[in-house]
C-alpha cells in the first residue's frame, strides 16, 4: 500500500497547488503554484507507473468509490 499512499499524496498536493494557483492575486505566485502542480503531477505519474498491476487495480477500485 505504500506506493498507493504516495500516489494519493502527490495527487492531493497537485490539487492543492492548482487551487492556490487559481486563487492568487499575483501572477508570480500563480506561476510558482502551477510549476509546483506540474512537479507533483510528474511525481504522481512516475509513482503510478512504478506500481504493480495489482496495486493499480486496488487504486482504481479506491478511486471509483
Amino acid at each position: 500500500m505504500k506506493k498507493i499512499e504516495k500516489y494519493l499524496h502527490y495527487k492531493s498536493l497537485m490539487m492543492v497547488n492548482l487551487a492556490l494557483a487559481t486563487q492568487n492575486q499575483s501572477l508570480e505566485d500563480s506561476i510558482y503554484q502551477l510549476f509546483s502542480y506540474h512537479v507533483y503531477k510528474d511525481a504522481a505519474q512516475a509513482q503510478y507507473w512504478a506500481m504493480m498491476h495489482d496495486e493499480r487495480e486496488i487504486l482504481h477500485g479506491l478511486l471509483i468509490l
